[in-house]
């Protein structure tokens, strides 16, 4: 099941009713699109994938660590590497499809 928290629900609102398996109003689930909408443009997803990565690993270096790819990379070789070009639009496309899925529960199963 699709855990609520993970897309930011929260409980019944005025804006509708919260979809049972995902928790989420039509209002919620349309911001999570318009926001997504965003950031994966064809021309842009990999890069806002890659500046996702780096800006993930600024923040928290320890979590570089469980990316055996990419130890001890600084930002700049990170941005340039092209394993972490091709994970960043793997991990891009698979939020897209989450996204896509917003009103197909059996799809969303974590």
């Amino acid at each position: 099941p699709v855990y609520p928290s993970i897309f930011g629900a929260t409980a019944d609102t005025d804006d509708g009713t919260p979809d049972p398996a995902t928790g989420l109003t039509p209002k919620e689930k349309e911001a999570i699109r318009a926001s997504w909408a965003l950031l994966a443009t064809k021309k842009e997803i990999r890069n806002n994938g890659v500046e996702f990565f780096v800006m993930l690993f600024e923040e928290y270096p320890y979590q570089q660590k469980s990316f055996k790819s990419f130890v001890n990379m600084d930002s700049a070789t990170l941005r340039k590497n092209r394993t972490m070009y091709s994970h960043a639009l793997t991990v891009m496309y698979s939020i897209g499809s989450l996204v896509d899925n917003l009103d197909d529960a059996e799809q969303l199963v974590l």
